[in-house]
């Protein structure tokens, strides 16, 4: 549901106002979404098969090429006994149930200072819901061995899994500003900012939940998604220029520019390591504090620049984008784990489309033209330091297009 509010006396768009003869306006709109979710998930809780503990003729007669005895042997007689009673390998169903609702306002408003200058500004909020594999409702046990010492049982590391269905969506509100002066009929220069602030950020949950079964209660450790109670701020400006130089002689009159240049920061929230796509979201977790990462996908710079060029039939661009390093993702497919960057990277492309008619269009592309070569590193440690993960040549790519128009 959105409502739209139009306020009396006004005479612009949603709302607005004109100044005749000083070209000074104001327009933009206001609006609100609510937003009900209901979700609903069957799963189970699984206690521990009988053959994760070594048995008790084990215990008391280790085998021969056994020189120590095992963690679980080492425990007293009694403390062995009520595991054994606890791992039934049975388990139970369990329906998870959870209901959210969410208003999502949104504002928009434009100053036109002149008709060349203008200035908008803009609120929004949204929300992103977690990964369906996330939200599994399974509780998958196993035994948890520390530094060598049995210390009873786990779920979402080595050996075990959980989800959790009663997850939040992670929220963001949105704050944009931008100044835009636009000098000539194809020419402007643009510069805008822009802050976000995340909550309920999807993160790993660290905990003791007491677990009854076969007569015997443990407080089972427990690595889960949860909703992380810190915000995190992503912040930056973007510049932006673009002309035509029709003011040129001849041939030259055709030629343009369009160049941007963006900043981004981001900070303040451990990000998940959770894997989403296996039946067991937390079974293996990063080995590194991913609070001192930024956020995934986004670069500190971002460049893109274009020289086109457009007069008669032709129609042409070379563009090359470049993106400083950004993390990929905190956590690796495969051991350690590790948090993997992306690291700079630029790639140069290429059109020339000459129009035959009114109807038909032919030409070429290359994409890829310096034959970008992709690396990847991870994260070693919670210094941060780095190492070659993987190297990608993507190659160079020509294609011959032909569009038609009926």
């Amino acid at each position: 549901m959105k409502l739209l509010f139009q306020i009396p006396g006004l005479t612009r768009d949603r709302f607005g106002t004109d100044d005749e003869g000083t070209g000074f306006r104001i327009s933009g709109n206001v609006g609100v979404r609510w937003v009900r979710t209901d979700f609903t998930a069957d799963g189970s809780i699984a206690y521990p098969s009988p053959g994760s503990l070594t048995s008790e003729a084990d215990c008391l007669n280790p085998p021969p090429n056994q020189t120590t005895p095992s963690a679980f042997c080492a425990l007293p007689a009694d403390q062995r006994a009520a595991a054994r009673a606890f791992a039934t390998g049975t388990s139970d169903p369990v329906k998870a149930e959870h209901k959210y609702e969410n208003w999502l306002p949104s504002f928009n408003m434009k100053v036109n200072f002149t008709d060349a200058l203008l200035m908008r500004l803009g609120y929004s909020e949204a929300i992103a819901r977690p990964d369906l594999g996330l939200t599994r409702s399974v509780f998958n046990m196993a035994p948890r061995v520390v530094n060598g010492v049995w210390s009873g049982w786990q779920v979402g590391e080595t050996g075990g899994g959980t989800g959790n269905p009663y997850l939040n969506p992670t929220k963001s509100s949105q704050y944009d500003m931008s100044v835009e002066w636009y000098f000539a009929k194809v020419g402007s220069v643009t510069g805008s900012v822009f802050y976000k602030e995340l909550e309920d950020v999807l993160t790993n949950g660290f905990g003791l939940v007491p677990v009854t079964n076969g007569g015997q209660t443990y407080n089972v450790y427990t690595v889960q998604p949860v909703n992380s109670p810190e915000h995190g701020k992503v912040k930056g400006y973007e510049l932006g220029y673009q002309q035509f130089y029709d003011m040129l002689p001849g041939f030259m009159s055709g030629f343009g520019v369009n160049a941007n240049y963006t900043r981004i920061d981001s900070s303040g929230v451990a990000q998940s390591s959770l894997n989403a796509t296996t039946a067991s979201p937390a079974s293996s977790t990063s080995t590194v504090d991913t609070s001192l990462l930024p956020l995934a996908g986004l670069s500190r710079d971002n460049v893109n620049f274009t020289l086109m060029y457009e007069r008669g039939p032709i129609s042409a661009r070379v563009g090359y984008s470049w993106r400083s390093r950004f993390l990929l993702t905190v956590r690796d497919v495969i051991t350690p784990f590790a948090p993997i960057y992306n690291e700079d990277t630029g790639q140069l492309d290429a059109s020339f489309m000459y129009s035959i008619n009114d109807k038909i269009k032919v030409g070429f592309q290359g994409v890829n033209l310096g034959n970008e070569i992709t690396e990847t590193t991870q994260v070693l440690n919670n210094q941060l330091l780095t190492a070659g993960r993987s190297w990608f040549m993507n190659d160079r790519r020509y294609s011959l297009i032909a569009r038609m128009t009926f």
